[in-house]
């Protein structure tokens, strides 16, 4: 189970953490719940989106084993991640400008978190349903992203072991 790798690894958070250009200097202030909420609204993409968000991060996950996700850039990966989702999935999407803004980053910045998250997980946005399958562990469900608390919980739990930096 290609998430299972993820639910263990994902947020383990060490002293000798790599700093990314996903990387805040402090936890942003919007809890991930909300922030999952604001991507959903705004985004008006499909609910397939937050499935492939979630192979995509399970992708880099699985690449690069010295790349651990944390509180500190959590927000940035879920906005880059949900908007290639959106750009490759979906049959309308905006532009960059308008995704940085609801994700509240500058659009020079989603620019670049583009290009690194793509380089990421080596330009491969095409997930087969069975990737989608595993990418959920067994455990999501498409019906359950339609709601997005549900989804947020999959990032909350794991975040909790975020050596308790401000987690929401």
């Amino acid at each position: 189970m290609p998430l299972e790798h993820l639910s263990t690894k994902l947020f383990q958070t060490t002293a000798a953490a790599q700093v990314t250009k996903f990387h805040s200097v402090r936890p942003p202030q919007l809890p991930i719940r909300d922030y999952l909420f604001r991507i959903a609204k705004y985004f008006q993409c499909s609910r397939e989106c937050f499935v492939l968000c979630l192979v995509y991060i399970d992708r880099i996950v699985k690449l690069h084993p010295d790349f651990t996700i944390c509180s500190l850039n959590i927000h940035r990966l879920l906005v880059t991640s949900v908007m290639l989702a959106v750009k490759f999935f979906d049959d309308v999407y905006y532009s960059n400008a308008y995704y940085a803004k609801v994700g509240g980053v500058k659009t020079r910045e989603v620019n670049i978190l583009e290009g690194q998250f793509l380089q990421l997980i080596e330009w491969k946005l095409h997930v087969t349903p069975e990737d989608a399958e595993k990418g959920g562990g067994g455990e999501v469900r498409l019906q359950e992203v339609t709601f997005p608390e549900l989804f947020v919980t999959r990032f909350r739990h794991h975040l909790s072991h975020d050596n308790g930096k401000h987690v929401r």
